[in-house]
């Protein structure tokens, strides 16, 4: 019966959708904030953008994700595009 139970659990964990079990939904807003913005500026563009969004990677990083996502938000809103709720 434990081995029953232990199998099942097993095949739970491997059932689960790859969102459950990977990073957390804040690291995961970070991360779609940063793709967002870089998909839109380009990597040689030395604005006060892209320092926001280096300063936002960074404070993601270290898991300040709230004053990350507020960096990196003010990054998109500043070249234009409104940042989608996270």
């Amino acid at each position: 019966m434990v081995r029953l139970s232990a199998l099942a659990l097993a095949l739970s964990v491997i059932a689960m959708p790859a969102g459950a079990m990977g990073p957390s939904t804040d690291d995961t807003h970070c991360r779609q904030l940063m793709a967002t913005f870089d998909r839109l500026v380009p990597e040689y563009d030395r604005s006060g953008a892209r320092r926001d969004r280096v300063l936002g990677e960074l404070e993601c990083l270290k898991g300040n994700f709230a004053g990350g996502e507020k960096l990196l938000e003010g990054a998109l809103r500043s070249v234009g595009y409104k940042p989608p709720a996270g």
